[in-house]
């Protein structure tokens, strides 16, 4: 990734399914990475924990959001400010820590316990909401989020 990154790549938040749509929707798509989730939040996370982080979503065009079942204003989608990434690490329960003493860095972010990943939407220039959090426990036999926070 261009930039200060050290320990992410741009092949990291977007398929190559989607990369040329994400390039003629959001020409500055590297850049928006790496200021809203990258050097304010992953890589901090990342070079203060020590531990590896696996990026499992990032950008998506509308059909493979749709086809995975996001929400249709879901931040991953290539739009106006937004920019969102889900990840794994190690230990998921010290990455939350880190982002609890680290809330005025992002908008929103949920830990989705039955999963195991974290989602991080990044700040945006409209956001009044900052550093809100939840968990996910588990989903009840209807499919209603079951959440803390």
């Amino acid at each position: 990734m261009s930039g200060s990154s050290k320990n992410f790549s741009i092949g990291e938040f977007i398929t190559d399914e989607d990369m040329q749509l994400c390039r003629r929707i959001c020409p500055d798509y590297k850049t928006r990475i790496r200021k809203k989730l990258v050097d304010p939040i992953l890589q901090p996370l990342r070079t203060s924990l020590g531990l590896p982080i696996r990026i499992t979503s990032g950008f998506r065009s509308p059909e493979h959001n749709n086809r995975i079942g996001g929400k249709p204003h879901s931040h991953h989608l290539f739009n106006a400010d937004r920019c969102a990434a889900d990840f794994t690490i190690k230990d998921t329960s010290l990455a939350w820590h880190w982002l609890e003493q680290h809330r005025e860095r992002f908008c929103y972010a949920y830990w989705d316990k039955e999963r195991n990943f974290i989602h991080l939407s990044g700040l945006a220039k409209t956001d009044d909401r900052v550093g809100i959090m939840w968990t996910i426990e588990k989903k009840q036999s209807n499919d209603k989020e079951v959440s803390n926070g």
